[in-house]
């Protein structure tokens, strides 16, 4: 293919790569990926996985579906694997739809969000969906026996104000998922109700931390890590360009592993 021979030259020739479109390069970093996730992805079982998850849009193109059934499927392992085999309450912060409490045996299951279209979406599927605004969570101390909090600490603005309030929900396990970043990020975000892409702007990410950091933060909690484990979503493992290309244009919205941790209350 066209984008191959491209990349070829520069290969053979890395100062070409002043000269090449950054669209280029980014098609480039999609496409040796996407190889990988596809590969990954014919292997999974996929099919309890919805592309309406989100609730606002449907999951889009084929590279962002590998991107998502490779995650997704590895939370719901994790879910499974550190669940009680039954509980009385079971609450998920930031949920969007039933994918992650289904598979957790709880007498009353409640899913958090900010979104109208999110509580829609959970009280359809028989979760007891509530609306939160902020860091504030509308659920009373010690309620939940287990908590889920999957990829939703990098989009609030108060990050250790969020914990505590995972934390004084809770009086069993938190199970949280952050993207996995080498470096912390603090990112700049869309301003309004929604960015230009028709996004809401709550799905933004603010602070993306990196294991060191988050160990640090969790400092000003009363929370403790009892387990972690690194969840791969692909393996940057190429030549220094490829590298450098997967760097600088997926990993903005496409991590290659998530951190996930067992939480509890140290005290």
């Amino acid at each position: 293919m066209g984008i191959g021979n491209d990349f070829t030259k520069i290969k053979s020739n890395p100062q070409l790569i002043r000269r090449i479109p950054a669209e280029i390069l980014r098609r480039w970093a999609r496409y040796v990926i996407n190889r990988q996730m596809n590969t990954k992805v014919t292997r999974l079982d996929t099919s309890e996985l919805n592309r309406d998850h989100y609730g606002w849009d449907s999951v889009p193109d084929g590279f962002t579906w590998n991107v998502f059934c490779i995650q997704e499927t590895n939370l719901i392992d994790f879910v499974k694997a550190n669940s009680p085999e039954q509980c009385q309450v079971a609450v998920e912060v930031g949920a969007t739809s039933d994918m992650f409490l289904k598979h957790v045996k709880a007498t009353t299951k409640k899913g958090i969000n900010v979104l109208d279209v999110c509580i829609e979406q959970l009280n359809s599927q028989g979760i007891h969906g509530i609306k939160s605004k902020d860091e504030v969570i509308p659920i009373e101390d010690n309620e939940a026996d287990l908590t889920i909090c999957f990829e939703t600490l990098e989009h609030v603005h108060n990050p250790i104000m969020f914990l505590n309030e995972l934390s004084r929900i809770t009086k069993g396990r938190l199970l949280l998922s952050i993207p996995w970043v080498q470096n912390t990020n603090i990112r700049s975000k869309w301003h309004g109700a929604q960015s230009p892409e028709g996004i809401p702007e709550s799905e933004f990410h603010i602070f993306e931390f990196n294991g060191k950091d988050f160990n640090s933060i969790l400092g000003y909690t009363n929370l403790k890590i009892i387990s972690y484990k690194k969840l791969i979503n692909y393996a940057p493992k190429y030549d220094p360009i490829t590298n450098w290309c997967i760097r600088r244009f997926l990993y903005a919205n496409c991590f290659p592993a998530i951190q996930a941790y067992v939480l509890e209350r140290s005290s």
